[in-house]
């Protein structure tokens, strides 16, 4: 099944680009692969913005939280809550990834997170049940598509490999 057409299915539900098993050490290196790799970082606390600089203690591993990170990717805006220290999630609408360029800048988040980490990166819908979450497409660290991709977001891998040319 194609990708778009995957997201268009998702309807009112987010989607999210995450990391499992992940450190603090893993945290700070995707946020700074994303500000060298030319992304747009904002951070609010308490709705008032403040510095993108991590702290453990930022972290909430309970219902509460006190920070928002946004990253602005491509005409989409990804973002995420700090709520676990051990998972680097970003949430998205599906709404707003619309075109293969939309997935190509998906694509592209993915790949500058994996790189930083050295860990595979999935896009699924929203959920809290990350080992049994059906990956729309995956990257793995070296940038190329893994897993069950379906042939949209392959291409879409294929024309963000093309971009960095």
């Amino acid at each position: 099944m194609n990708l778009l057409h995957c997201l268009e299915m998702q309807e009112d539900s987010l989607i999210e680009v995450f990391v499992t098993s992940a450190s603090y050490e893993q945290w700070v290196a995707a946020i700074e692969g994303l500000t060298a790799g030319g992304f747009i970082l904002g951070m609010k606390h308490h709705d008032s913005d403040v510095p993108v600089d991590l702290d453990p203690e930022m972290f909430n591993e309970g219902d509460s939280v006190d920070y928002l990170l946004s990253v602005q990717v491509g005409r989409q805006s990804w973002t995420t809550q700090f709520y676990s220290l051990t998972l680097i999630d970003f949430q998205g609408d599906p709404r707003s990834v619309r075109t293969e360029r939309d997935i190509a800048d998906v694509a592209e988040f993915m790949r500058v997170i994996s790189e930083a980490t050295g860990r595979a990166v999935s896009l699924s819908s929203e959920t809290l049940d990350y080992a049994n979450a059906t990956a729309y497409m995956t990257v793995t660290a070296n940038g190329a598509p893994d897993g069950p991709t379906g042939p949209g977001a392959q291409r879409s891998a294929r024309q963000a490999r093309r971009i960095e040319r």
